[in-house]
């Protein structure tokens, strides 16, 4: 474990401690209201990458609002940071998928000509195909 986060499960409780420990790959935290969900999501990623030396480049956090995706930043931001580890993406679903559409699909648009609505969907249809290619039948 990586210096200033060594005391970090001090601070859960033991089932939010389990949550956080509970082994590799995705986790769902099903809680009620006030009970730590976002904390414990927090507290995971920064044991996930300061105390398991996973890559931040490898962890992806998603959420469905932009409070909720700025709240988490910045809590894991408070605990990664002095620990001297940059924190891994966290968005939401929709900023997620924009930008692998414009890493990927849309990188011959530049941003000042196409405005993704970040409310949904646009009327917007390419002038020309995202992706070619033969479909088998």
């Amino acid at each position: 474990m990586l210096l200033g986060l060594d005391r970090l499960l001090d601070d859960l409780n033991p089932p939010q401690r389990e949550a956080v420990t509970v082994g590799e790959g995705p986790l769902l935290v099903l809680a009620g209201a006030g009970s730590g969900k976002t904390r414990v999501i927090a507290y995971r990623i920064a044991w996930l990458t300061g105390g398991q030396s996973l890559s931040p480049r490898n962890l992806l956090a998603v959420t469905f609002t932009n409070k909720a995706a700025k709240e988490m930043a910045r809590r894991v931001e408070a605990l990664l940071l002095p620990a001297g580890i940059r924190a891994p993406m966290i968005a939401t679903f929709h900023s997620m998928c924009v930008r692998v559409l414009r890493q990927h699909a849309l990188g011959r648009v530049d941003d000042e000509q196409e405005e993704v609505d970040p409310a949904g969907p646009g009327d917007h249809v390419p002038d020309e195909p995202l992706m070619t290619g033969h479909v088998d039948q």
